[in-house]
């Protein structure tokens, strides 16, 4: 079986409903399993169609020199020249983007995880979407895939040859302990200590022997690390007098170069950072470990790239 190009193209197997999540972008609305019951084709994908027509229903209007400003970003050359009529026609197209959080491979039977996002988010100038953009950095990714609007989550099943087709993502799976996340996880920092050996080797070839030393502190009150020159990631503990804590009881406020977290109205944390914040694109998420191990986790978007060799000013 030829696909397009003479490549060999996927046997598409008998259609079955399927299992996905719903992610609103208000955290204050539950998150949904949905089926997703209408026979499709790999050719005629009635599921993507579907939520482009939820995306389509944003009351939202497209910021054009936004739009263009990100597209520039992708590919300048095509974009510069195209008309004002061009970028408005464009604009009022409503797309689905994509992004593959795990990779359909051997070791996972062949089956990765997308998200799928408004394409035109940021240019709705939509809010961040905290659930997603979490479950995203907990499989490892930084700063760069930031989450806005409404989002879905869906698992394929694809080995580029033989078989396609749409699997079960139920609900149970929205967990930083599944273990598509794990495997996830694991993915990411194999590939990613194998790529800082090799530069640690280069630099090391060139300089000598060196010494890495990241900003980074902890104390009773919180731990915190310097991630890279886009993000700062900062643990606050919960005290073990502060107890049937929600979601709810806590309040992060993030500031120009403030940040202030208070639970149950209490406050554990007030200070003056070393650094600027992009506040849209910071999230935070509550951890309920044992109790020596419950945290707020926070992540510190910077507003400009740089290096904090220590958290506060």
């Amino acid at each position: 079986m030829s696909g397009p190009g003479g490549f060999a193209a996927p046997m598409e197997t008998e259609f079955k409903p399927f299992k996905y999540v719903f992610i609103p972008n208000d955290s204050d609305q539950p998150m949904e399993e949905r089926v997703f019951d209408k026979p499709m084709k790999l050719d005629n994908d009635l599921f993507v169609e579907s939520l482009r027509t939820h995306f389509s229903t944003s009351l939202k209007d497209v910021d054009a020199a936004l739009l263009k400003t990100q597209m520039m970003s992708h590919n300048s050359n095509a974009v510069k020249d195209m008309t004002p009529e061009a970028v408005a026609a464009f604009a009022s197209m409503s797309t689905v983007e994509i992004f593959p959080i795990t990779l359909p491979m051997k070791s996972t039977e062949f089956a990765g995880v997308n998200i799928y996002i408004d394409d035109k988010g940021v240019s709705k100038n939509l809010p961040v979407n905290q659930r997603a953009t979490q479950m995203v950095r907990a499989c490892g990714y930084g700063p760069d895939h930031t989450m806005h609007g409404d989002a879905f989550l869906g698992r394929v099943r694809d080995d580029m040859e033989d078989i396609w087709e749409r699997v079960d993502f139920p609900l149970a799976e929205c967990s930083s302990d599944a273990a598509w996340v794990k495997q996830c996880v694991e993915a990411k920092q194999k590939k990613q200590g194998n790529e800082y050996q090799a530069q640690l080797e280069a630099l090391k070839s060139t300089m000598g022997d060196v010494k890495v030393i990241a900003g980074s502190a902890e104390n009773e009150k919180y731990n915190w690390r310097d991630v890279d020159e886009d993000e700062a990631e900062l643990d606050v503990h919960l005290p073990e007098s502060l107890s049937s804590i929600t979601k709810k009881d806590v309040v992060v406020k993030f500031g120009h170069q403030e940040l202030k977290v208070s639970v149950q109205g209490e406050v554990l944390f007030d200070e003056k950072l070393s650094g600027s914040l992009d506040r849209p694109s910071c999230c935070w998420t509550f951890s309920k470990g044992s109790a020596d191990s419950r945290n707020i986790q926070i992540s510190l978007m910077k507003k400009t790239p740089e290096t904090w060799n220590q958290l506060l000013q």
